[in-house]
C-alpha cells in the first residue's frame, strides 16, 4: 500500500501530497506523503507517520441535535459499530453476500448478520434502507463506503 500511494503521488506532480489511514496491529498511523521536485530533475518523497489516538475524550462527547426530520448520515453511520460498517460497506456498493464474504474471509451467515444490524441501527434514523442508499447518492456520501473498501482491500495486501 506505502509503495502504490508513493507512486500515485508521483504521477499526479510536483507539490502533490497524499495522506492515508492504515492500521498496523492494534493500532492506527496515519501516513502523509509529499512529493518534492527540484530543479535538477531530483525529487524526493517526503513522509510523516503519525499515531492515530482513538480513545474518545470524556469531555467531548457526541451530542445528536435532530432539526426538522431529516435523516442524519453521520448519526446514523455513528450508530453502527466497526465490525459491521466494512460489510456494509462492501453491500452499499452492490457485492453480493458472497463476495464480502471471499473479501474479508467470514462466512456469508455472518456477513448477513452484521449487514442485518447495521441495517437496523440505520433504521433508527432514516424511514428505510433505500432512503439511506439514496441520501448517500444524492449528498456524495458514497465516496464515504467506496474509501472503505479501497482501504480494506489494500490493507489485505499488507
Amino acid at each position: 500500500m506505502l509503495s502504490q500511494l508513493e507512486l500515485d503521488c508521483m504521477a499526479l506532480g510536483k507539490g502533490c501530497v497524499l495522506s492515508k489511514i492504515f492500521s498496523c496491529g492494534k493500532s492506527n498511523f496515519q501516513i502523509r506523503i509529499e512529493f518534492i521536485s527540484l530543479l535538477d530533475d531530483d525529487f524526493y518523497f517526503f513522509w510523516q507517520m503519525n499515531l492515530l489516538i482513538t480513545v474518545p475524550l470524556s469531555s467531548r462527547k457526541m451530542k445528536f441535535i435532530k432539526s426538522k426530520d431529516i435523516p442524519d448520515f453521520d448519526e446514523a453511520i455513528a450508530r453502527i459499530s466497526d465490525l459491521n460498517i466494512i460489510p456494509l460497506s462492501f453491500y452499499v456498493l452492490g457485492f453480493s453476500y458472497m463476495d464480502i464474504s471471499n473479501y474479508i474471509s467470514v462466512p456469508e451467515k455472518i456477513v448477513k448478520k452484521r449487514i442485518d444490524r447495521a441495517k437496523e441501527k440505520v433504521l433508527e434514523v432514516y424511514p428505510s434502507f433505500r432512503a439511506f442508499v439514496t441520501d448517500c447518492y444524492r449528498s456524495r456520501k458514497i465516496y464515504f463506503f467506496i474509501e472503505n473498501v479501497y482501504e480494506y482491500v489494500m490493507l489485505i495486501n499488507c
